[in-house]
């Protein structure tokens, strides 16, 4: 079988930072090859440099037999590259058809056919089980893991596509949604189409790809058969030691009172929630589980002070608040990791320091207002040892970082002010194996401090694993609670199954 793509020395210099150090390997057609490392081993540079994103210093790209070199991502895509990347590249006002055919619209005589648009659309999502109004919603109305869909459907229908370009595309989806792409991929593998796999998830590796290649700091490590490897040995291919698996931490003693730190009664926000209550006591790790767009990350919005609820109550240190935004919940001391850090988390244009501080400034600042400088920077270096961020510089622009060192500059900005209340939607999001590890034993350290924790998590194993109950959640209610030996990853499943087939019962009656 020949091959569609062979990178040959491929480097990458940025300002302070050696990207990539001559990169080679080889794809196949109809090949699905993982390519994995920790954050900042120089994955998304590469596939950006592939599909036009960068222009890389040195070295050649050989693509379906003959030499590329992209300037854009337009010619890349008329290469026969596509590209789904870590942070979502979608225009937020327009409908879903309308952002899978940007750029490539059906035209008649000069003219957008609007309505083949919306069929053809409305038969992708059709294909992949995805139930959304596609048509007249702006796609910004969308959770992120409906975004995430949108991404991929776009990516693989985009004009005749060679090599498809997946960079974590699980990240935001649930159990059934990953499934049903991987059932993408297995029919992009029959039509030889080529597909770049990059992901955190070490089962994805060995259920979906072939092949898996390792960068580490910018250098190529080596190329693999998934047949030929294991978990631990890829493990230690990618950090040069194998991690010992977490295992669930026992309940802290604090976690047995009735101490209730917040509660949420009866929550209505329609259309997407109808009816949440739940309560989470005070060093608590409660965990929310559910399917794609079951009100999860809607609910830490209410949470939070970024919605008003129709309904309902929310109770705080015992007493009633009704939060008009998250300036309210700030002062509170509550904290709020979103899932789209890109968007609503980090200020790209501010440094790693000014990330980091700017959610505690009074506490950074003297009586007339000016910032204590050696303050901040102290407290910058610190975190950034302790949670292993690699930049250059505290004054690096956030930007700059990886994805994975983004998430842990945001962890470490609502860390710095001594929350009482840490939201958590998606906290591993786009981590790599070793830093996920870590950031999940520092949230159970600081449950065991007397912090309460909201995880929202699509990763069953991590909620069952760090979690002291799980509340699950079904089409904006909450349906179950799960505690103890009850808590596990067939249990939720069943849960949701149970209640899907009851409701569809009342439905046909």
């Amino acid at each position: 079988m020949s091959n569609v793509l062979e990178m040959q020395n491929i480097s990458k210099t940025f300002p302070g930072v050696k990207a990539l150090n001559n990169i080679s390997f080889s794809i196949k057609r109809g090949e699905v090859r993982a390519l994995m490392g920790e954050n900042g081993a120089g994955k998304s540079t590469l596939i950006k440099i592939l599909s036009g994103v960068y222009q890389k210093d040195s070295g050649n790209i050989i693509f379906d037999g003959k030499e590329i070199d992209p300037k854009s991502v337009l010619e890349s895509a008329r290469e026969g590259i596509s590209a789904i990347y870590q942070e979502l590249n979608l225009i937020p006002y327009l409908s879903i058809s309308e952002n899978i055919f940007a750029g490539f619209y059906p035209v008649k005589n000069g003219m957008i056919q609007w309505r083949e648009m919306e069929e053809r659309a409305a038969k992708m999502f059709a294909d992949i089980k995805v139930d959304v109004d596609i048509n007249n919603a702006e796609l910004s109305s969308m959770s992120t893991a409906v975004q995430q869909m949108v991404a991929i459907v776009r990516a693989i229908n985009m004009m005749d596509a060679k090599l498809i370009i997946m960079d974590e595309p699980t990240s935001s989806l649930d159990a059934a949604e990953t499934k049903s792409l991987f059932e993408i991929i297995r029919d992009l593998k029959k039509k030889n189409i080529s597909v770049i796999f990059i992901t955190h998830r070490l089962d994805e590796v060995f259920e979906i790809c072939d092949t898996v290649t390792v960068l580490k700091d910018g250098e190529y490590v080596g190329t693999r058969n998934v047949k030929n490897i294991n978990k631990y040995e890829l493990v230690k291919m990618m950090i040069g030691h194998e991690v010992a698996e977490e295992r669930k931490m026992a309940i802290n003693t604090i976690c047995d009172s009735k101490s209730y730190l917040c509660e949420l009664r009866n929550i209505a926000w329609n259309p997407k929630l109808s009816n949440i209550s739940f309560s989470i006591r005070k060093g608590e790790i409660l965990g929310l589980g559910g399917l794609l767009g079951s009100g999860r990350s809607e609910c830490a919005q209410i949470l939070f002070g970024c919605n008003i609820p129709d309904s309902g109550e929310v109770f705080y240190e015992g007493n009633r608040i009704s939060l008009k935004s998250p300036v309210g919940a700030v002062k509170r001391k509550m904290a709020f990791c979103t899932e789209s850090r890109r968007t609503e988390g980090i200020i790209p244009n501010m440094s790693v320091e000014e990330n980091i501080c700017i959610a505690n400034l009074s506490e950074f600042s003297n009586k007339i207002g000016w910032t204590k400088r050696k303050k901040t920077r102290s407290e910058t270096e610190r975190f950034v040892k302790e949670f292993s961020i690699k930049t250059p510089s505290i004054k690096q622009l956030v930007k700059n970082l990886s994805g994975g060192n983004q998430q842990k500059v945001l962890l470490a900005r609502w860390l710095c002010m001594n929350p009482k209340l840490i939201i958590l939607d998606e906290p591993t999001r786009g981590i790599d194996v070793a830093a996920k590890a870590e950031i999940e034993k520092m949230i159970r350290e600081f449950a065991g401090r007397g912090i309460s924790i909201l995880m929202i998590s699509s990763e069953l194993p991590e909620l069952v694993r760090n979690c002291d109950r799980i509340i699950i959640i079904y089409e904006g209610k909450t349906i179950k609670e799960l505690s103890g030996n009850d808590m596990s990853e067939e249990r939720i499943m069943q849960t949701i199954t149970k209640f899907h087939e009851e409701e569809q019962e009342v439905e046909m009656r």
